[in-house]
């Protein structure tokens, strides 16, 4: 699959969004109508909600997604980092949850800041049409813009993609703040559990403890990983061992709502991405309280 295929399938699944919208966070109204200004200090970036359209926030799709009274559906995502590809890998797994089947109508084309395309988008429902563009801004951002409706409505498609990546204004995002809070940090997090039973004249006992070290040191992450678990019941006893370490290129990128994603890129293939937040004792990544534990 070529570059651009993959980019466009990628970008259809911004049309068939949740049917029930969370509602909008901090400086969002219930409902976004045509002409407000929307700006992602976190993301440094911001755009207009074009003519006839109105919207909202959708936590699920993670973007804004409007509507119009045609039933034309258009949705806007940016991220404060990234590149056209990984834009494509991103939102190409939201298209592969989804079931959406795209069949590229016209040659892709290149744009002064990036890619744009016409699409068959084939649903349980029909098939429609869905144009598509990312573009990406001076700062490394990066917004992705598409718009889905019937076969026929590609003017109106057109538009709305035409409207929102004309009134975009770029900005340094200050979601660069994260990686010089995390840059040259090592961080842990550990966790212990232990318990008896007693039954049947028979006492069992358990005991299991892991720790995860995150570095950050030289532009570089390496984390490491090691479990242990044991069980005794009546003189017999079992125990597990198992451990696990990579290491390599890392970002924080923040989406136009400010939430952040650690994302890891191992040397080994693997890659990883985790929810970040800062707390007073340290940092919730992925579920887990890391801890300060050193510098580098």
């Amino acid at each position: 699959m070529t570059t651009s295929t993959r980019w466009a399938t990628a970008l259809l699944a911004l049309a068939p969004v949740s049917a029930s919208p969370q509602a909008p966070l901090v400086d969002l109204d219930a409902v976004l109508r045509s002409g407000r200004v929307l700006a992602s200090p976190a993301a440094g970036i911001g755009f207009t909600v074009p003519d006839g359209f109105s919207g909202t926030w959708d936590a699920d799709a993670g973007a804004f997604i409007f509507q119009s009274s045609t039933q034309v559906m258009g949705g806007v995502w940016g991220w404060s980092e990234g590149g056209i590809d990984e834009v494509v890998e991103e939102v190409g797994r939201l298209l592969e949850e989804m079931g959406i089947e795209l069949r590229l109508r016209t040659e892709s084309s290149t744009t002064p800041n990036g890619v744009r395309g016409t699409f068959d988008a084939i649903t349980e429902e029909g098939t429609g049409t869905l144009v598509a563009t990312v573009q990406k801004g001076v700062a490394g951002n990066v917004v992705a813009i598409a718009a889905m409706g019937a076969i026929g409505a590609e003017t109106e498609l057109n538009r709305f993609v035409d409207d929102v990546t004309s009134s975009l204004q770029w900005a340094t995002p200050a979601a660069s703040q994260w990686r010089s809070q995390i840059e040259g940090r090592v961080m842990t997090w550990t966790s212990s559990d232990s318990n008896m039973s007693t039954g049947g004249g028979a006492t069992a006992t358990g005991a299991s403890r892991s720790q995860a070290t995150l570095t950050f040191c030289y532009g570089q992450y390496r984390y490491t990983e090691s479990s242990v678990s044991y069980f005794s019941i009546e003189g017999l006893s079992a125990s597990n061992n198992s451990s696990d370490e990579h290491s390599g290129a890392w970002a924080v990128v923040a989406d136009l709502i400010g939430n952040p994603t650690l994302y890891l890129d191992s040397s080994d293939g693997r890659s990883f991405s985790w929810f970040l937040d800062e707390t007073d004792i340290g940092f919730m990544i992925d579920g887990h309280l890391y801890r300060p534990d050193g510098s580098c």
